[in-house]
This record gives C-alpha cells, structure tokens and sequence, in this order.
C-alpha cells in the first residue's frame, strides 16, 4: 500500500535488505517506473539481469531483459 514513491521505495529497501532476491529487482524496477523514476527503474534492471547472470537463471534474465526494453521503448514515444 502507499503511493508509488513510497511502494518504490519499501522495494529498494527489500533489495538493500537481500541483495541476492532476484524477484525482488523486476518489482523494484516497475515499482520506480510507476513512480516517475524511469532511470533509477532502468538501473535496477541491469543490475538484476547481472545478478540472474551471476546465478544462472537465465529465465529470471529474460523477464529482467524484457522490462527494460519495454521501458526503453516506452521512453522513446
């Protein structure tokens, strides 16, 4: 519950809380994309898509790899 800033932020504390819970940066991501914060949100992707690297999910990549895209698909219209 709460704005998104506030959902953005209770997210990147999960993260800053366990770093290595992949499922945590794809929410993170879209929580700070709904928040207005469309480059934090792109950097977080990254830095999920080298952590599922770094634990060879490539599942997890892809999905990470996807919402970068469509965001950075997105930006451009």
């Amino acid at each position: 519950e709460g704005s998104p800033a506030e959902k953005a932020e209770n997210w990147s504390q999960l993260i800053d809380k366990f770093p290595q819970y992949l499922p945590a940066f794809y929410h993170t991501g879209m929580a700070m994309k709904a928040a207005g914060m469309s480059g934090r949100a792109l950097e977080i992707w990254k830095q999920g898509i080298e952590l599922a690297h770094n634990q060879g999910d490539r599942h997890a990549a892809a999905e990470l790899r996807a919402a970068l895209q469509n965001a950075l698909i997105d930006d451009d219209d």
